[in-house]
């Protein structure tokens, strides 16, 4: 627990308190099993990740958290705290209402500033505001999640579009880490039934595949089933576009191999080595190439070393 000269007495220490308090009750967990035990959500209700850096930033008082994130944190403990373990949404609530008044008291400092009551204005409103607080040096995204929740996500991201389109999003990214598959599905209809210009030119199907794929063990593979029940074409293309352009080769070559198991796979398996040839940095491509012979998917990475030639 940090001293008071780093966190004085206030809304931030008290979160803190609370946070030590349920870090201690299970047994102070290591940093790396924590983090660990984030990313694998066993009981697939986390909202983010959290890596042993941010954990410990959080427990030492040198960040203030995104919620999401301090979210995923106390469900955390809370999942190995087997006597508080049917109150963790209560648990939760009350740790959320001290973040917010602690988010709330770190923007009384700048001159541009939310109040509480400010997440509950309608999204364009609230996407005004949000751009004057950033162009003042302030961080909006704490509250973001939290506007959402009065206005929904997919209204909030549309407005941000016109003033802080990185923020709107990275909502959408964050709707992909936290939905299960039929949720996702149901999360890109609402998008698909906006109007392209809507979105000012940025691709809301990239961002929410995107949080997909960074947050599900087989990089979203299952869910392309449900997809092309949808005949959701761009949401399928995104996926692949977003591990060419951020996974690994190892990455590449687990997503594959979940492709291949899909009835009638062919094509599917053929356009993602196209997209990798196309749009993965070429040393990745190359050292996919050679992922995919170690993990014996042999014509895969002749197809691939072919398109890549082709393209050069």
């Amino acid at each position: 627990m940090p001293d008071e000269d780093r966190v004085p007495p206030g809304p931030h220490r008290e979160l803190l308190v609370e946070i030590h308090r349920l870090h201690a009750e299970v047994g102070w967990p290591g940093l790396h099993k924590t983090s660990s035990a984030i990313k694998r959500n066993e009981q697939g209700d986390l909202p983010a990740t959290l890596s042993h850096q941010g954990i410990s930033k959080i427990l030492r008082g040198e960040s203030f958290p995104e919620w999401l994130r301090l979210e995923s944190l106390v469900r955390q403990y809370l999942a190995w705290n087997f006597r508080r373990r049917n109150e963790a949404d209560a648990n939760v609530q009350h740790i959320q209402e001290i973040w917010m008044r602690a988010s709330m008291t770190r923007r009384q400092k700048d001159p541009e500033e939310f109040a509480p009551t400010d997440v509950q204005l309608p999204p364009r409103e609230f996407a005004l505001k949000a751009a004057q607080v950033q162009a003042g040096g302030g961080d909006v995204f704490p509250l973001l999640s939290a506007a959402a929740q009065y206005s929904g996500v997919l209204p909030l991201a549309l407005a941000l579009m016109a003033t802080l389109p990185d923020y709107g999003l990275r909502l959408l990214e964050q709707e992909g880490q936290r939905r299960d598959d039929a949720s996702v599905v149901d999360f890109l209809n609402e998008i698909r039934s906006q109007p392209s210009s809507a979105w000012s030119g940025q691709d809301p199907y990239l961002s929410v595949m995107r949080g997909v794929f960074r947050f599900r063990p087989d990089y979203g593979a299952a869910l392309i089933g449900l997809l092309r029940k949808q005949d959701h074409s761009k949401a399928i293309s995104a996926l692949m576009v977003g591990i060419a352009r951020t996974g690994s080769p190892v990455d590449a070559s687990d997503f594959l191999r979940g492709l291949s198991r899909l009835r009638s796979s062919q094509e599917l398996v053929t356009e993602f080595l196209g997209t990798l040839s196309s749009d993965m940095p070429h040393a990745l491509a190359q050292r996919t190439v050679d992922q995919l012979r170690t993990d014996r998917q042999q014509r895969a990475a002749q197809t691939l070393e072919s398109l890549m030639t082709s393209y050069g």
